[in-house]
């Protein structure tokens, strides 16, 4: 079965995946409390009808998932639903959160990373990676951060920490608490950054693999 389209005539291989989901039942005719029966022609019982409904059911929940692995659909290729899973379950189900941006040498407030912004209203806790590499004519340092993000809901507060791997670029992270109301605290994440000097001097960062807990189950 290929992801792009689900053929009609394999019956038993949509069977299966339906009794793997939670999308809904089926309401076709001659159903048996929403499940598929293959009835009894001798005894004039019809078969459960595979309607349109639900073969479009099927097939949006599994390019729904392809697609927001940020994979593009291909009927050449029969494994897309195992490879969306896998980076799904690498990068969290926000896959789309990932960015990067320039790194300004001698940043000495704090700068916005676009994009990185949390907010308490959604989000409970969340982990993230950022990756800087820095450089000019006479060095260069390649870091990454493993960061992790909390909200405390009884002092309406973000705690954040991080554990650096790799060369010192001389950037550092914070993370700034604007408060919107109770409950509700936005946490955006900020760098800072140290002289190069030399020249030629250039920066970038990039984040992703966000992973993001709810703040409701």
């Amino acid at each position: 079965m290929h992801l792009k389209e689900i053929k009609a005539g394999s019956y038993r291989s949509i069977f299966l995946i339906w009794e793997l989901t939670t999308m809904d039942r089926t309401n076709a005719e001659a159903n048996d409390g929403g499940l598929f029966t293959d009835g009894n022609p001798g005894l004039g019982v019809p078969a459960t009808v595979v309607d349109a409904r639900i073969l479009n059911l099927i097939q949006e929940e599994l390019v729904n998932a392809v697609e927001k692995a940020g994979l593009t659909l291909d009927d050449a290729n029969d494994e897309q639903l195992a490879q969306a899973i896998g980076v799904i379950a690498e990068n969290g189900t926000d896959t789309s959160q990932r960015g990067g941006q320039s790194v300004l040498d001698n940043q000495a407030s704090a700068l916005d990373i676009t994009d990185l912004a949390f907010e308490s209203t959604a989000t409970k806790s969340a982990r993230f990676m950022i990756d800087v590499y820095r450089r000019d004519d006479t060095q260069s340092a390649n870091e990454m951060f493993d960061c992790v993000l909390i909200f405390d809901p009884e002092n309406d507060a973000w705690s954040f920490t991080f554990e650096a791997f790799g060369e010192d670029t001389g950037m550092t992270l914070e993370a700034s608490d604007t408060v919107n109301g109770a409950g509700d605290v936005t946490c955006q994440i900020t760098y800072k950054s140290s002289s190069y000097g030399g020249a030629n001097y250039s920066g970038k960062l990039r984040f992703g693999q966000v992973k993001k807990l709810p703040i409701s189950l």
